[in-house]
C-alpha cells in the first residue's frame, strides 16, 4: 500500500469539525511535554536512507501531545512538493506512523536524491510543523554492521572572503569520518544556487575540493555552503558563510590578492608550505602565521615589495624553532604605505606535525635551526665567519627575507670589502636615509659599481631580493673584489627554470658552474631570497675558491 497509516497505542478514531482561525503556527523547538499547546514529540525515521526498487520503505514516527488534523508531504531540496502522505487526517492523541515508499504522486520512483519530509499538525488553537531528511539510494540493501556513521570534521574554506572576478578560487577542506554520500551545495538567501559535489560512496579520509564561484562574481554579498554526509547508519552535516566582495582598493592604497596556500593538508615532515600572493604596487609587507588571535611566527615584518607575485615558505616552526601541533592556522598578510593599507586572511590545515624532525638538544647553533637543516652547515660557517649575526633571542630566523641593504652588507664582509664612512649625504637617493646604519653599505657598494638605481631615482633598501638579484649582487662584487669573470652565454638555460635571453642568464651560468646554487636542476631566479639561503650561497662562494 503506497500509504500506510497505523495507530501504536489505543485511541478510537474520531471526527471533528476543523476550526480554520488558528491562533498561530509555529515550529517544534522542544520536545518538553506540553498538555495545553499542541506539539509533535519524539520524531523517529526507520529506514532513513532506502531503496525504494527494492521495496523498502521508510518510516516516519511521532506523538502528538493532543489530537490534530495532520499533513504529512515529501518535498525535494527545492521545496518542490513530491508527494502527499496525508492530507488534513484526524489524528488523536498518541504514536503515529506514516510511511513513503519513494514513490512520486504519479506513483514512479523518485530519483536518487535526498528528500525532505514535513509534518504539518493543526488543532483549534495552534498550527505547528516539523521535518527532516531521507535519502533514496538505487541498489542499497540493507544497513552494513560494520559501518559507522560518517562524521564531518576540520571543515573550512582557505578564503572567507574572495573575489571570483580576480580569479580567486578558494579550496574547502574536510576530513570524512566513514564512507558515505556526500552532497556539497551553495545557498544564498536560503535558495540553493549551485551543487560542487554529489558522490556516492565517497570513502574516508581528507577532502580538498576547490570552489568556482566565477557565476557569483557579479553577486556580492554573504553565501552559505553545506557539506551532507550520510551513510545506512546516519548523517551529519557542516554549515558555514562565507563572503563574495569586489577587490577594489581606493586609489594609491596596497592591495593584496589572489593569495592561496599551495599544500593542503600541509606536512612539515616532508614539505614546506607555499603561501602564493600578488601585490598591485610597492608597500611594506609583514606576513604571519597565527593561531586564533595567537602570532606564531612572522615570516616578513615591514620588508619591502615591490609589484608582482611572490610565493613565501613556512617550514612548520614557531618563532622559538619548535614544531607546531597539527591543527587549523592562518596566514595574515598586511601590506601598507602612505595611502593606507590592506589586509588579507586565509587558512590551512597542519597535518603530521608530530612526525617533522626536531630533536631535543640539537640547534646548529641557533634555538630556531636544527642540526637536520639543510642549511646548517652554511649558517654555522657564516656565523663564525661573522658574516652574519643571529638575534638577541637566539634566532637566526632562517626563513625570513633578506633586503637589498642587508644583502650588501652581508656580501660585502664575506669578500673582505672594506666598507667606507658614510659622509651624511643620502648619494643622489630620495630613499636612502642619511643616518641609517647602511649608509656606508651603499656609499661603499656605489663606490664599487656593484649597485645602481632604479630609474625613478630610488635606491629600495629595504627591497626583499630575489634569487637573481642577490646573485648578481654577489658576483658583481665578486668582479671588483676577486677577479671573477661572468662570460656571454645565451645558447641554453642554466637551469629548468631559468630563461637563457633573460638579464640574469649569465650570471646562473656561473652559479651552475661553480655550484653556488644547492639544487641542480632548479634555480627559482624570481623567488625572494631568505637569510638560510643567502648565507648558502655565500658558503657556496667561499667553499669555490674565488680570489685565492
Amino acid at each position: 500500500m503506497k500509504k500506510l497509516l497505523t495507530k501504536w497505542l489505543a485511541a478510537a478514531l474520531t471526527t471533528a469539525l476543523l476550526i480554520t482561525n488558528t491562533a498561530f503556527a509555529s515550529h517544534n523547538t522542544s520536545d518538553a511535554y506540553s498538555p495545553m499547546k499542541l506539539q509533535i514529540l519524539d520524531i523517529e525515521v526507520e529506514n532513513k536512507l532506502f531503496n525504494p526498487y527494492e521495496d523498502q520503505e521508510a518510516e516516519i514516527t511521532f506523538v502528538l501531545n493532543k489530537g490534530a488534523y495532520v499533513t504529512v508531504t515529501i518535498e525535494d531540496e527545492y521545496g518542490d512538493e513530491i508527494d502527499t502522505l496525508s492530507q488534513d487526517e484526524w489524528f488523536p492523541k498518541g504514536d503515529w506512523t506514516v510511511s513513503w515508499d519513494g514513490r512520486d504522486m504519479y506513483g514512479d520512483i523518485v530519483n536518487e536524491d535526498l528528500y525532505i519530509y514535513v509534518i504539518e499538525a493543526t488543532d483549534t488553537q495552534t498550527s505547528v510543523w516539523d521535518d527532516g531528511d531521507l535519502i533514496v539510494k538505487k541498489y542499497f540493501v540493507g544497513a552494513d554492521q560494520d559501518t559507522i556513521d560518517p562524521r564531518i570534521k576540520n571543515a573550512f574554506l582557505t578564503k572567507n572572503s574572495f573575489d571570483p572576478g580576480l580569479k580567486e578560487k578558494p579550496y574547502l577542506v574536510f576530513d570524512l569520518s566513514a564512507q558515505a554520500d556526500v552532497k556539497i551545495t551553495i545557498y544564498k538567501n536560503g535558495k540553493k544556487l549551485d551543487e560542487v559535489v554529489d558522490q556516492k560512496d565517497l570513502d574516508a579520509g581528507n577532502y580538498t575540493i576547490q570552489v568556482d564561484a566565477s557565476d557569483f562574481s557579479n553577486f556580492p554579498g554573504e553565501y552559505t555552503y553545506r557539506i551532507y554526509a550520510r551513510n545506512s547508519k546516519g548523517d551529519d552535516v557542516h554549515e558555514a558563510t562565507f563572503t563574495i566582495n569586489e577587490d577594489d582598493k581606493e586609489k594609491g592604497k596596497p592591495n593584496v590578492f589572489k593569495d592561496k596556500v599551495e599544500n593542503i593538508p600541509f606536512n612539515p615532515s616532508s614539505e614546506k608550505l607555499g603561501i602564493s600572493f600578488k601585490l598591485d604596487r610597492e608597500a611594506e609587507v609583514t606576513i604571519e602565521i597565527k593561531e586564533e588571535d595567537y602570532t606564531v611566527v612572522e615570516m616578513a615584518q615591514d620588508s619591502e615589495f615591490q609589484y608582482g607575485s611572490y610565493t613565501v615558505y613556512w617550514d612548520g616552526r614557531d618563532k622559538y624553532g619548535d614544531n607546531v601541533s597539527d591543527g587549523i592556522y592562518e596566514y595574515k598578510i598586511t601590506a601598507k604605505n602612505f595611502k593606507g593599507k590592506d589586509v588579507e586572511k586565509g587558512y590551512f590545515l597542519v597535518r603530521g606535525s608530530s612526525n617533522a624532525v626536531n630533536p631535543f638538544g640539537t640547534s646548529c647553533g641557533f634555538t630556531d635551526v636544527d642540526n637536520y637543516n639543510q642549511y646548517c652547515d652554511a649558517i654555522k660557517w657564516a656565523s663564525a665567519n661573522k658574516v652574519f649575526v643571529g638575534y638577541n633571542d637566539g634566532q637566526f630566523r632562517p626563513n625570513q627575507y633578506i633586503t637589498r641593504a642587508e644583502s650588501l652588507k652581508v656580501i660585502l664582509e664575506t669578500l673582505n670589502v672594506r666598507t667606507l664612512s658614510s659622509d651624511g649625504g643620502n648619494y643622489g637617493f630620495a630613499d636612502l636615509n642619511r643616518f641609517a646604519w647602511y649608509m656606508s653599505t651603499f656609499k661603499t657598494a656605489l663606490s664599487l659599481g656593484v649597485v645602481n638605481g632604479y630609474g625613478d631615482g630610488t635606491m629600495a633598501p629595504n627591497k626583499v631580493v630575489t634569487k637573481a638579484e642577490g646573485l648578481k649582487m654577489l658576483l658583481e662584487t665578486g668582479k671588483v673584489k676577486d677577479g671573477v669573470i661572468v662570460p656571454f652565454n645565451n645558447y641554453a638555460n642554466a637551469y629548468y627554470d631559468t630563461d637563457r635571453n633573460a638579464w640574469y642568464s649569465n650570471y646562473a651560468w656561473v652559479a651552475k658552474s661553480y655550484a653556488l646554487n644547492s639544487n641542480d636542476t632548479y634555480f627559482f631566479p624570481e623567488q625572494s631570497m631568505t637569510r638560510a639561503e643567502m648565507a648558502d650561497m655565500l658558503y657556496r662562494y667561499a667553499q669555490a675558491g674565488f680570489g685565492q
